[in-house]
């Protein structure tokens, strides 16, 4: 579960499952019963974090994120939030002897193995590391100032964020890039790398995570200082540090990761564009260039980590599958088809989306590499006729059926701003040659919310002969 939420971060997930594999041990009622489990994650932003802490809270509690944040068993503090030193009133509650509530002994009271995210917790004011002594200890407790008795810690789960050692973080991925380049090896933390001269990608793995070991060594080491890049460390104290059950840095992405975290961003459009009505039920896909075009992104602004390729992502396909359905291209449960075209003098400036709207209905066929249309379907009065049932299924299981497509190009919609796509790769290879079988990624469900959508169209669209039918049954 962990590895199919995160993009990359192996090495961090094994230590979280493997070795020392506190998670682990955690799930299985194997850790002490008198201390609560703390962990702090560090590294650049976006690199994925806060999604593993929230991941984290689905693996331990064993409910939906969404579940967990309405009852209040999952809970992010954004530590930005305490700057102050008495804001501590405010999460701890007011000292003893003065009654009043406190956000932590409140949750802690009502869900004692909650698990808390501490939200670039380097942010709140250096008081709360003293004040957290006491709740991350041994026999861990919070005061609680309405009923005057302390309140248990050790069953629940603390989670850690922080940029802190992001700089050092950094710079260790880039020298190891440039090693593995220079010796002639593949990529780091390629998936499915292999070694020159191996037979095997495990000895890439094992190096990576040797290397690995080695940077998480340095930011123990950088941890131990009053202040990293300039900055006042939070966890300068030796008996904070102490206290976390384990340090876990998150490097920056390698292309390919970026480019998985791509087509993940552009399935989850889909899914969505698939089942909502203000989007026509529309079926999603995109050639193999539009990854690399989103992805392109990372490189030019990695200290926005994957975070600001999910919003370009999220704002540009709907920006550009908006614009569809409002010129009138994308009819109900049709699809359409998202690809990368250059114009003016090309070069990146001159790059831009296009969408090929594809209308339901019609079993693709290629045709000719000269012909200006790509599919070869049925016309537009033999699509009317098609099967109810062919209709239903086509749409309730995910769409497979489809028309020629129109092309069209937003205005003013080029590459500096971003672009839209949609579920898996429809062909390899150069956009004006087709491949013979196009396939759409389907989700295989069936969706009744779609199946009833279309059959509301066919009896809409047929109703005059059916009425005409009826009448003369009768007559």
């Amino acid at each position: 579960t962990l590895s199919k939420a995160l993009v990359g971060q192996r090495c961090a997930l094994a230590r979280l499952v493997d070795q020392p594999g506190s998670i682990q041990v955690k799930q299985r009622g194997r850790w002490r019963s008198d201390l609560p489990l703390v962990l702090l994650l560090t590294g650049p932003s976006g690199t994925g974090k806060t999604l593993l802490a929230r991941t984290l809270a689905e693996t331990l509690l064993g409910s939906p994120i969404a579940e967990l944040e309405a009852v209040g068993r999952f809970r992010t503090f954004h530590m930005n939030q305490f700057s102050l030193v008495e804001d501590q009133k405010s999460f701890f509650g007011p000292p003893r002897g003065v009654k009043g509530l406190g956000d932590l002994p409140e949750l802690l009271k009502a869900w004692p193995d909650a698990v808390i995210l501490l939200d670039e917790v380097e942010k709140a004011h250096p008081s709360f590391a003293r004040a957290l002594l006491k709740v991350f200890g041994e026999h861990g407790a919070v005061y609680d100032p309405h009923e005057g008795r302390d309140i248990s810690t050790t069953r629940a789960t603390f989670i850690l964020t922080s940029n802190l050692g992001k700089d050092l973080i950094s710079a260790h991925a880039a020298a190891l890039r440039r090693s593995s380049t220079t010796s002639g090896g593949s990529a780091v933390r390629n998936e499915g790398a292999v070694a020159v001269g191996s037979e095997s990608g495990e000895d890439v793995e094992t190096d990576e995570c040797v290397a690995y070991e080695r940077l998480r060594e340095s930011v123990l080491e950088a941890l131990g200082h009053p202040h990293i890049a300039g900055r006042e460390n939070f966890f300068r104290e030796s008996e904070i540090r102490g206290r976390l059950a384990d340090v876990i840095p998150f490097l920056p992405f390698v292309p390919t990761e970026v480019e998985a975290a791509v087509r993940k961003f552009l399935t989850t459009e889909a899914k969505v564009f698939l089942k909502a009505s203000e989007f026509a039920y529309t079926s999603l896909a995109w050639e193999p260039s539009v990854v690399p075009f989103f992805a392109a992104a990372y490189a030019r602004r990695p200290e926005e980590g994957l975070r600001g390729i999910h919003n370009q992502v999220h704002a540009a396909v709907r920006q550009v599958m908006g614009s569809a359905l409002d010129a009138g291209l994308l009819k109900p449960h049709g699809g359409a088809i998202l690809r990368v075209e250059s114009h003016g003098n090309g070069g990146e400036a001159g790059v831009r989306l296009g969408l090929r709207a594809v209308a339901p209905g019609g079993v693709p066929k290629a045709k000719s590499s000269q012909s200006s249309t790509i599919f070869s379907g049925a016309s537009g009065a033999e699509s009317k006729g098609a099967s109810l049932w062919s209709q239903l299924l086509s749409g309730a299981f995910g769409r497979q059926d489809h028309a020629a497509p129109t092309t069209w190009t937003p205005s003013g919609h080029d590459a500096s701003v971003g672009a839209a796509t949609a579920p898996a790769p429809l062909v390899e290879g150069d956009a004006s040659e087709w491949a013979a079988d196009i396939q759409w990624e389907r989700l295989q469900h069936w969706d009744w919310q779609v199946a009833w959508h279309q059959l509301w169209d066919f009896l809409w669209e047929w109703r005059l002969p059916m009425l005409l039918f009826v009448s003369m049954v009768i007559a």
